[in-house]
């Protein structure tokens, strides 16, 4: 009995690891993901740029309705910018993500047979999960992006407050060198 419940415990994680392996490069989150982590610590106007990168890959309609949304915040900075710029293209994957089709789910419509009806439901499962999966990682990231923005305006506006006092700077201690 411990031998069957090892080989099922092996199997699962064998599984596990083959569908994190197997996340679908073309998910719009995914692609959102990947950009979160490339400005990762980044200074504001160095994400700027890896941003306007990013945005020159969409058709022109996209990038105008970015444009013009940030255009009406009327941001103040360069951090406040690349925040709503963010934020407007995580609402547009997200629309994307609706309408996207993952490179299994296309094999599983084209299945039809009833015999294979488990094994699609397994892929559709593992889709599902895939998904999830790179929803959350994508949330976390984007979270994460915000946060250290955020974290470098206040650091900007200490600096300047003790700059008018003609205090000490303060600097920020970096947990991750």
């Amino acid at each position: 009995m411990l031998t069957l419940k090892q080989a099922f415990t092996a199997a699962a994680v064998h599984q596990n690891m083959k569908v994190q392996a197997q996340l679908c490069e073309g998910c719009p989150l995914n692609s959102l993901h990947k950009l979160c982590e490339k400005i990762e610590g980044l200074h504001a106007s160095k994400a700027k740029v890896e941003i306007q990168k990013h945005l020159s890959t969409f058709n022109n309609k996209d990038q105008g309705s970015i444009f013009e949304g940030v255009q009406k915040m009327k941001p103040k900075n360069e951090l406040e910018e690349n925040e709503l710029v963010l934020s407007m293209l995580r609402q547009l994957y997200e629309e994307k993500q609706k309408q996207h089709v993952h490179n299994g789910d296309a094999k599983q419509t084209l299945q039809s047979c009833p015999q294979q009806s488990s094994a699609t439901e397994q892929l559709s499962l593992s889709a599902r999960f895939k998904l999830d999966n790179l929803k959350s990682k994508a949330k976390r990231s984007f979270a994460e992006s915000l946060e250290n923005i955020l974290s470098m305006v206040s650091i900007v506006l200490i600096n300047s407050y003790y700059n008018t006092k003609g205090d000490h700077l303060f600097y920020p201690v970096h947990p991750n060198p």
